[in-house]
C-alpha cells in the first residue's frame, strides 16, 4: 500500500524534509510532519480520530 501523494516530486521532498528534520530541526514544519505522519499512519493501518 501507498500513498499517491509520495510519488510525486512535492511529496518526496516533503518525506525529505521531515526526515532530514530529525538533525536540522529548521528544516521540520509542522504541516508537514503531520501530512507524512498520517499517510504513514493511514499505510499502517492506524486509524486516527481527530480531536
Amino acid at each position: 500500500m501507498n500513498d499517491p501523494f509520495f510519488d510525486t516530486l512535492t511529496g518526496e521532498a516533503y518525506m525529505r524534509s521531515v526526515a532530514q528534520a530529525f538533525s536540522d530541526p529548521s528544516r521540520g514544519q509542522v504541516d508537514r510532519i503531520e501530512q507524512v505522519t498520517l499517510a504513514l499512519e493511514r499505510m499502517a493501518g492506524i486509524r486516527s480520530h481527530p480531536i
